[in-house]
């Protein structure tokens, strides 16, 4: 391929996904340190002798990623049209690293789309390049490409995404950063308690009718697949994470409802996402991919999804914990739903209308408006049930019956008593929801008490990530009490991330209490140490289900 560029992926893309609206073959690429020279348009002519105009591409001395990008998207161009194959839709997408590139086009059958990408690439390598060229090469990947668009078609050649009708199932997705899987919960909730045949996805596995049939992570496209084809159900509700749309695309190709929730730096340097704007890009394709006549869910408080609403086909309801805008009220004005809190009630503001759904101190998830992250939650599953047909009247009712415990959200901040002290765990697994479980932490300290707040999250973080929960949780004068992740180590060795939020506790001038192996050791070990009053914040995001059972254990065995 030369020397001066670097193909780091092609993958394909099932569904929706970041770059175009529909199946994608996506194509990565860095130019790393060297720059061709500008004789790139010479190169092209001598290399496939056949003269081409690249007069978008600006002619310098040196090809930055811009013209490369350009160039391999017209080498895209240039294979298709001499294999006969219709123009694919190409996008450009510079990458957050300075030198790095994505091109996506569209395809519709898996072999040629492959053959394809790879005759490009080679093309613009060699374009681009400043080696000797090498017309036997190309001419070999062209010959696979024309094989490849005369080979029988078979199932597996073509995309897996669904394309959805009316219904059943209807589908609501759900993305964010942080609270998916509670408002996933919540959301299954609320339909299901007014008589629908609801199915969900999430991170804990697949249920059908509030019972599991499988277990696990299924916040991907297996686990929307696995509900899309239900007919006995009148709502799927798909938890949608960030992983699943960047390895595979979406499963389907449009929802009837979408939602997204916020969000934080979170799995940075993963499938070249590197900054927050980014990866708001990547989560904002499940708006993207809305009906036009369905609804999206859209956090009016973070401007990074705010910003989303401009690219989503369906009609807006915008949530806020905020006092309204200008720009919120002339949604409202307009007839837009906002939803909002007003007088500590959650409200639903449209037009001239205000309804209201329930006062937050009737609303146990969210320690009577204390936790915010939780109302943020529950303002985003009252715009999606509105926009599955609930009632006010049966959206606050079925608030007032959620809580977060063991048997409607395991995991999710579950409060205990152990000896006067409470223990609040929660699947706070980076340092936006590291903050949310420290501020409500310190609405539930009594008396004397102190904090103590066990920390941690996967492996497959950068290490700065991991020095920043340190520092976070030693700037509370916490007791802080750094724990490995033996469950999602995910590359790195055992100790490895304790070792760095240990760096970064001392880089504040603290001492941690102790550097624990795992979430269980770390509880046992804070347990010895509390006094009445004390809170012991815990992100439980190795295992949550043994956290929540050894602490159910420990608050029954000591009253």
């Amino acid at each position: 391929m030369g020397s001066t560029m670097r193909l780091i992926e092609i993958r394909e893309l099932e569904g929706p996904n970041p770059y175009l609206p529909g199946p994608a073959i996506k194509v990565e690429m860095d130019l790393e340190d060297d720059r061709p020279d500008g004789q790139w348009v010479e190169r092209w002519n001598e290399l496939l002798d056949e003269p081409v105009s690249l007069t978008n591409l600006s002619r310098t001395d040196a090809a930055d990623r811009d013209t490369v990008g350009e160039g391999l998207s017209a080498a895209i161009r240039f294979a298709a049209s001499r294999a006969g194959i219709d123009e694919p839709r190409v996008a450009v997408v510079p990458g957050d690293i300075a030198t790095r590139f994505v091109v996506a086009f569209s395809w519709d059958r898996r072999p040629v789309a492959l053959a394809l990408a790879a005759l490009a690439v080679e093309i613009t390598a060699q374009v681009f390049g400043t080696g000797a060229l090498d017309r036997g090469r190309v001419a070999a990947l062209a010959e696979a490409l024309q094989a490849a668009t005369h080979s029988p078609v078979t199932d597996d050649d073509r995309p897996e995404v669904i394309l959805i009708g009316d219904g059943p199932p209807r589908l609501v997705a759900i993305t964010g950063t942080n609270g998916k899987t509670t408002t996933t919960r919540l959301v299954a909730h609320l339909l299901g308690r007014s008589g629908r045949d609801v199915g969900w996805s999430s991170t804990s596995g697949i249920y059908v009718r509030g019972e599991e049939i499988e277990s696990g992570d299924w916040s991907g496209p297996a686990g929307a697949r696995r509900l899309i084809g239900r007919t006995d159900l009148d709502w799927a509700i798909l938890e949608t994470a960030r992983g699943g749309i960047l390895r595979r695309g979406l499963a389907y190709d449009r929802a009837h409802v979408s939602a997204m929730i916020n969000v934080s730096a979170d799995h940075l340097g993963d499938y070249g996402v590197w900054s927050t704007s980014t990866l708001a890009t990547v989560k904002g394709t499940v708006l993207r991919a809305t009906h036009q006549d369905g609804w999206a869910i859209i956090n009016a408080d973070d401007p990074l999804v705010f910003a989303q609403r401009h690219d989503v086909p369906a009609r807006c309801c915008f949530f806020t914990q905020l006092p309204l805008t200008d720009g919120l009220r002339e949604h409202v004005y307009t007839g837009g739903p906002v939803i909002s809190v007003q007088d500590r009630h959650v409200t639903v503001l449209a037009g001239a209308g205000v309804e209201t759904i329930a006062p937050l101190e009737d609303i146990p998830l969210t320690f009577g408006g204390a936790a915010r992250h939780m109302v943020e939650n529950v303002l985003c599953a009252t715009g999606i049930a509105l926009s599955c047909g609930l009632t006010a009247r049966e959206i606050g009712s079925g608030l007032a019956t959620f809580v977060s415990d063991l048997s409607s959200n395991p995991g999710r901040l579950n409060v205990y008593q152990v000896r006067g002290a409470t223990f609040l765990a929660d699947y706070a697994h980076n340092e936006a929801g590291l903050a949310e479980l420290i501020h409500l932490s310190r609405t539930l300290l009594r008396g004397e008490g102190r904090l103590w707040l066990i920390v941690g999250t996967a492996g497959d973080r950068n290490d700065e990530t991991f020095r920043a929960l340190g520092r976070m949780a030693a700037r509370t004068t916490a007791h802080v009490v750094p724990r490995d992740t033996p469950n999602y180590l995910r590359g790195r060795r055992p100790g490895e991330t304790t070792a760095l939020m240990d760096e970064g506790v001392r880089s504040t001038g603290g001492e941690p209490v102790a550097l624990m192996p795992d979430e269980i050791s770390a509880i046992d070990l804070t347990v010895a140490g509390i006094r009445p009053g004390d809170v012991v914040a815990i992100m439980a995001s190795d295992a949550p289900s043994a956290v929540a059972e050894h602490l159910a254990q420990l608050a029954s065995a000591q009253g």
